[in-house]
């Protein structure tokens, strides 16, 4: 059985050295998160909108392997 009274200390060392590193893979991350929100809600509002047309058949059309992508390499949600 472990011992839960031990603990371990932070290496504030470490740390310090993949601070900035750290920060930009978390920044990177939450800008492309916002990006694509923002995409997704431009988008639904044009559909709402009736300003993008779907065209079903051409979806049907594609092969089942391989998913439809919006221009600029941008995937659609799945679902």
């Amino acid at each position: 059985m472990l011992d839960s009274s031990k603990r371990d200390e932070a290496n504030l060392a470490e740390f310090a050295k993949q601070r900035d590193q750290l920060k930009t893979s978390m920044m990177t991350e939450r800008q492309s998160q916002v990006f694509e929100d923002y995409v997704m809600a431009v988008q639904q509002k044009m559909k709402n909108e009736g300003k993008i047309k779907i065209y079903d058949a051409v979806l049907e059309a594609l092969p089942e392997d391989e998913e439809p992508t919006l221009p600029g390499g941008l995937n659609l949600p799945p679902g």
